[in-house]
């Protein structure tokens, strides 16, 4: 069984608990209230039939493996509709189980997002006024009057059985959290492991390369190849020790190397190594600095290079269209300097902008010309710059026409 069928069978199992419990609890207040016409019950009859017909085009619809999110909302109207029904029988406004309702919301937030939980809380305040319509209407007729005693113990069982599910769901939601978390962590662990057996792995081959260059610079003092290649294993070799030095400051060994740098000179070194990638797009660079004028701030060099400008900048190419242009500025403001990196490309669309920094969540995307990503490095580019005691601030559109990215940094001048 793949994965998203495997998840669906879990939200299968869950919502089928509160719907089954919702349609017992409706079958144990018909019985409690003294109800047994004979029309009741087929009433009763016809209401369980459709429910477990429904349930059965759950099933179906879960197996198939379709939208998590259409299916939630799916089982939760189902169980918002149920209640509806049993409120309504059992005296509309003045329902003993209106508590119920609120089981709604709780399942939206137990196994969606903030958004849809927003969604049913205003559906629980519609409800009241959905049932005083049918109560106003033809159909006041299904409606029972409950005797006191019965209205107090299904008043009372209502809020001891609401607070027993609303436990329950808080508890399991509660332990899946923790779960997940441990799982991420053990996944970090992992991942920082397998970094630390290539950083090892891939110093000894840089060293025989930066060797050979050596080497054959002395044999081609003039060659531009040999002094390309000699300049690009240089780089790499400072991008495997920014690696290794943000590993031992992440983990308390070190304290992050902080001093004055030329922000202009690394979004230079940046462009150089970018260079092949930009010339393939036939992109341009357009500066937007005020002459004769240095910008230094207080920073890792290696860090900013390579970890945030370059990746800033690797995007910026990526999401460009063929024949574009990146503009590079600079504003000063109170005792931080803005330096900003903005593309006329295809721009971020909403859903993934506000989720942009999220290591957990998938925001990568496929370039103009379908160059492939990761979606890790804003991650990132967002912690590198916390460590140095700065900030980013994206602002993007994806509108046609208007599209753009607009990635600020804030640093402190030095």
């Amino acid at each position: 069984m793949n994965s998203s069928s495997s998840e669906a069978s879990k939200l299968f199992n869950q919502v089928a608990v509160l719907n089954i419990l919702t349609i017992f609890a409706a079958v144990a207040f018909y019985l409690y209230s003294g109800i047994y016409l004979y029309l009741t019950l087929l009433e009763l009859s016809i209401f369980n039939f459709f429910a477990g017909i429904g349930f059965i085009g759950i099933n179906v619809v879960l197996r198939m493996g379709k939208d998590y999110n259409l299916v939630s909302h799916a089982c939760i109207a189902y169980t918002y509709t149920c209640l509806l029904i049993i409120n309504f029988v059992l005296g509309a406004t003045d329902s003993p189980t209106l508590v119920w309702i609120l089981m709604a919301n709780i399942g939206a937030a137990y196994l969606l997002n903030f958004k849809a939980n927003i969604f049913w809380l205003i559906a629980t305040l519609i409800h009241p006024l959905l049932l005083f319509f049918l109560e106003q209407s033809f159909l006041n007729k299904y409606m029972y009057d409950l005797d006191p005693a019965s209205y107090k113990f299904l008043y009372l069982s209502s809020i001891f059985i609401f607070f027993l599910l609303g436990s329950f769901f808080l508890i399991t939601y509660q332990r899946s959290y923790i779960k997940l978390l441990n799982n991420f962590e053990k996944s970090i662990e992992k991942s920082k492991g397998m970094l630390r057996i290539i950083e090892h792995d891939i110093a000894n081959p840089l060293t025989v390369m930066l060797s050979s260059c050596n080497i054959l610079k002395i044999n081609y003092p003039e060659d531009s190849v040999v002094q390309r290649i000699n300049g690009s294993t240089l780089k790499i070799i400072k991008i495997l020790n920014a690696v290794r030095e943000l590993d031992l400051v992440e983990s308390g060994q070190k304290e992050l190397d902080m001093h004055k740098v030329d922000i202009i000179k690394c979004a230079r070194t940046s462009l150089d190594l970018l260079q092949d990638k930009m010339q393939r797009k036939g992109i341009q660079v357009e500066w937007n600095l005020p002459l004769d004028q240095e910008f230094f701030v207080k920073a890792n060099e290696d860090l900013l290079t390579y970890q945030v400008i370059t990746n800033i900048l690797s995007n910026a190419i990526k999401f460009s269209d063929t024949g574009g242009k990146i503009s590079i500025g600079v504003n000063l403001k109170d005792q931080y300097l803005n330096f900003w990196i903005r593309d006329y490309g295809m721009g971020i669309p909403l859903d993934i902008l506000e989720n942009i920094f999220d290591p957990y969540t998938k925001t990568n995307r496929k370039g103009t010309r379908g160059e492939a990503g990761s979606g890790f490095g804003l991650p990132i580019v967002k912690s590198s710059m916390e460590m140095m005691g700065g900030a980013i601030k994206v602002e993007s559109s994806d509108k046609d026409g208007q599209s753009y990215t607009k990635m600020s940094l804030y640093l402190k001048e030095a």
